[in-house]
């Protein structure tokens, strides 16, 4: 499938937007049941349990129950890709919030924090960091507004998460590689659209380096039946830590597969689907759990998180009883109450009804991230002049109330300006002109908490971005 460009053409210039795959599927290909209706009423489900702003210095966070309601990076992001494809950006954008709240020096997630906000582990988790880049993707084109978001991300990832000698990826941004790797976090259809989004061919190589490593368990380890290990390293072989069988990591390494067909008609993917869906149909959906790589035994069976993953395969299997048997049990047994399982469920449903469709048509128009009031002023009166307006001469301030972290941001602008948008942290948000000053513009709202040091000001349309500095006595951001 070519890519589809967009190009957009602003002063003079024309920019790159995006540059996504057209959505389209093998020709074996087909949905098991259901609409995208089945998997928005499981998503509304999965938000009601998971999905929570206590504990939550900013926006929301994924919490996990039995794990005394922390939250991990993973969870942040699986909830971002959920949100994405149920068009439900007020949650998307908590999300982002939240993670963006948590992020390390080298620019990613930590990916671990504590029900009331601590942090437990700084460093990052790669699987987090991908399926956040890829929902950034998906957000910019259905919502626009998230391109440097997406961009920042996926560089990140590239320099500290994928092994520079060898393009294998690593698990975190502090260790792995050849050494150690772990098969569940391969996304070679995300590698595809990172390079497709940034007109880049660097993750071509990332996407061998994966799938020869797949092939590598398949030759040596696994005796064709094409599981994967939780992890390995670029053999295949034992790790120096981790399960070397299938197990609660590589239970996601089908639903990963399924994004390569899905999005870029894989025939890897689908050869590998293929290995996967005759050995589970010679056990039986409801026997398909942890196992030896040979398939010489298998335990924890009938567990959502092995059945609902594997049903994501299933969609290109021909054998119609066991499509059927698929069918029925994704379709009938959420919630198993496990934050885990659950959410691998709800995002397989995305996959086994058809619905992960990123064509998403015209950018529909987005449900308002909460601005406590609407610009006063209306929609500009077009000028007679429409000359751009240069960058202003002059100054702004931009004055954090409330603390350095804060509920309140205010720039006062010179000369007069007609618009200001501002960002802490959080989103671009429209600001309204103050009663006081003609040339003061504010966001004030109790739902958006200003946590960056770094402030982004549009005036007029003109961006620019200052570096803020806490001042310990006034408890005030100057910039």
């Amino acid at each position: 499938t070519e890519p589809m460009l967009r190009f957009v053409a602003f002063v003079g210039l024309v920019v790159l937007l995006s540059v996504l795959p057209q959505s389209s599927v093998d020709a074996a290909f087909a949905p098991l049941g259901g609409n995208l209706q089945t998997f928005k009423n499981v998503y509304t489900q999965w938000k009601a349990s998971y999905v929570t702003a206590t504990g939550a210095p900013v926006g929301s966070r994924v919490r996990r129950p039995s794990n005394q309601d922390d939250t991990v990076s993973e969870g942040i992001a699986y909830g971002m890709l959920a949100a994405v494809f149920a068009d439900d950006k007020p949650t998307f954008d908590g999300l982002w919030a939240y993670a963006r709240n948590f992020f390390n020096s080298a620019g990613c997630m930590g990916w671990h924090i504590s029900s009331s906000g601590g942090i437990i582990d700084s460093n990052c988790a790669t699987d987090a960091e991908l399926d956040m880049a890829a929902a950034l993707i998906w957000a910019n084109k259905r919502w626009t507004g998230y391109t440097t978001y997406a961009n920042n991300l996926i560089n990140t990832i590239y320099t500290t998460e994928v092994e520079a000698s060898t393009k294998i990826l690593k698990p975190g941004n502090t260790f792995g590689g050849a050494d150690q790797t772990n098969p569940s976090y391969f996304a070679p259809g995300y590698f595809k659209l990172f390079d497709a989004f940034q007109g880049t061919t660097r993750w071509a190589a990332v996407v061998t380096s994966s799938y020869n490593i797949i092939a590598a368990v398949d030759a040596n380890y696994n005796a064709g039946t094409g599981l994967q290990p939780d992890w390995c390293n670029s053999t295949g072989a034992q790790a120096p830590f981790g399960n070397h069988h299938y197990s609660w990591d590589s239970v996601r390494h089908p639903w990963r597969l399924s994004h390569d067909y899905i999005l870029y008609n894989s025939t890897k993917a689908n050869q590998q689907c293929t290995k996967l869906n005759t050995y589970w149909s010679s056990l039986g959906v409801d026997n398909i759990g942890e196992a030896n790589l040979n398939g010489g035994a298998n335990w924890n069976t009938n567990q959502s998180a092995f059945y609902a993953t594997a049903a994501c395969c299933a969609t290109l299997s021909t054998n119609t009883a066991y499509r059927t048997a698929h069918w029925n049990k994704i379709s009938t047994t959420y919630p198993s109450n496990d934050y885990y399982k659950d959410s691998l469920h709800m995002l397989s449903l995305l996959v086994v009804t058809g619905s992960m469709n990123t064509d998403f048509g015209p950018a529909s128009t987005p449900t308002p991230t909460p601005t406590p009031t609407p610009t006063p002023t209306p929609t500009p009166t077009p000028t007679p002049t429409p000359t751009p307006t240069p960058t202003p001469a002059g100054s702004f301030t931009v004055l954090m109330n409330s603390g350095c972290n804060t509920w309140y941001l205010a720039v006062t602008v010179t000369p007069a300006a007609t618009s200001v948008q501002m960002d802490c942290g959080y989103g671009l948000r429209t600001a309204t002109v103050t009663s006081w000053d003609s040339n003061t513009w504010e966001v004030k709202d109790t739902g958006v908490q200003c946590s960056s040091t770094q402030t982004t000001v549009k005036v007029n349309g003109n961006a620019f971005t200052s570096i803020c500095n806490c001042n310990s006595a006034t408890s005030n951001y100057s910039c």
